[in-house]
């Protein structure tokens, strides 16, 4: 089967292994990784596995499995926190974000979905990129496998070696397009801007302002929704399960609204996303007492966007005359827009009123590369926007 190593690989989990295991990698010039974690199946997701690739002086790849439940993921701090070997991830942000929770600031990273997309890749996702740039077909099957389990199958096993062995290869490839069209810097910018997002403590959100569509909602009824969302975090956390196995956002934004019942009128609400009748009924259980919960006071609401439609509009223009010059920069150069200046970037600037190149140049993810090429034309192009509404 593609993507299969030629001799089982097997799952560490003894400290001795993983301190050896870590030594070897720390002599490479560059380490492939990727992590499965539990993120389907349990409440607070958790690193489940980490596996690791890198070529020995031979040139011939090594693989290291590593069982992050038997032993702590802080075990490989020494080898994750240090900015030399090149970590190779594909698309770190998922990754990153998990090993901070635990304890480890990933650093040294190069990622190769960003470096596809800033050479103009339009389908970036890890099994697209193995078909489209080596011909490798990856098996897909277990993908969404509930990794906190143990044992894991033997074909668990070599899908966790599969799905790392071929970065190395890929980053090859793409690395070497990225040195060709002499666009490191902005790649490593990218990567060094999305990093710090991963790693940055995620601000304390209220479940309910996570639930889809709950800035619809009239004050009395994101009252209802919020009590609801607090059930449905209390039943999740007891169970060890993703809140939305014990009920859809879908189904509590509909419940607040039409309030059933009955288990019967709350399967109602959404007969495909049905939910147990046990779960139905612990929710059914606090929309009565909801009623009597004050409605959500006005600085918890959303802001009104028609309270200053002006600024948005003049935003909005900022946006187009900016994505206007990107484009026709990045068709004279020859590089994807991306390069150019990211979307992220192009938001803040277009955000901002009367800046000058400094402050364009100390807006996060620019990065020095842009901010020495861009940054006074940027500022030009903003003053005549100005001069010119």
């Amino acid at each position: 089967m593609a993507g299969m190593t030629e001799t089982e690989p097997l799952l560490l989990g003894d400290e001795d292994q993983i301190d050896r295991t870590v030594r070897k990698a720390m002599g490479a010039d560059r380490v492939a990784m990727d992590i499965e974690s539990n993120g389907m199946f349990a409440y607070r997701a958790r690193v489940c596995t980490l596996q690791l690739a890198w070529r020995d002086a031979a040139g011939r790849t090594e693989l290291a499995l590593i069982d992050t439940i038997a032993v702590d993921s802080r075990r490989l701090a020494p080898l994750l926190e240090a900015t030399s070997p090149t970590k190779v991830v594909h698309d770190l942000a998922f990754d990153a974000r998990l090993l901070a929770h635990e304890g480890v600031t990933l650093r040294g990273v190069r990622d190769t979905s960003i470096a596809a997309g800033y050479l103009g890749r339009r389908a970036t996702g890890l099994r697209s990129l193995l078909a489209s740039e080596l011909g490798v077909q990856l098996d897909k099957e277990l993908q969404l496998s509930d990794w906190g389990r143990r044992p894991l199958a033997i074909e668990a096993v070599r899908y966790l070696g599969a799905d790392v062995e071929h970065l190395l290869a890929l980053d090859d490839l793409l690395w070497a397009e990225v040195k060709e069209r002499g666009i490191e810097d902005e790649v490593a910018s990218e990567t060094s801007y999305r990093l710090r997002g991963a790693q940055r403590p995620e601000p304390e959100t209220p479940p309910f302002r996570r639930v889809r569509g709950w800035d619809r909602l009239d004050p009395q009824t994101l009252a209802l929704l919020r009590v609801l969302t607090q059930q449905r975090e209390r039943l999740a956390e007891r169970d060890d399960v993703p809140p939305f196995r014990i009920a859809r956002d879908e189904v509590l934004v509909i419940a607040a609204r039409k309030r059933p019942a009955n288990v019967s009128a709350f399967h109602a609400l959404l007969p495909g996303k049905r939910s147990t009748d046990e779960v139905a009924r612990e929710l059914l259980a606090v929309i009565r007492p909801g009623l009597e919960v004050p409605p959500v006071p006005p600085e918890e609401l959303p802001e009104d966007p028609r309270l200053d439609r002006q600024a948005i509009e003049a935003r909005k223009h900022r946006e187009r005359r900016l994505n206007g010059w990107r484009e026709r920069e990045a068709e004279r150069r020859g590089v994807d827009p991306q390069v150019v200046l990211p979307g992220h970037c192009l938001r803040e600037i277009a955000a901002r009123e009367g800046v000058d190149a400094a402050a364009i140049g100390a807006i996060d993810g620019l990065g020095e590369a842009r901010a020495a090429r861009y940054g006074e034309a940027l500022a030009e192009l903003l003053r005549t926007v100005a001069e010119t509404a």
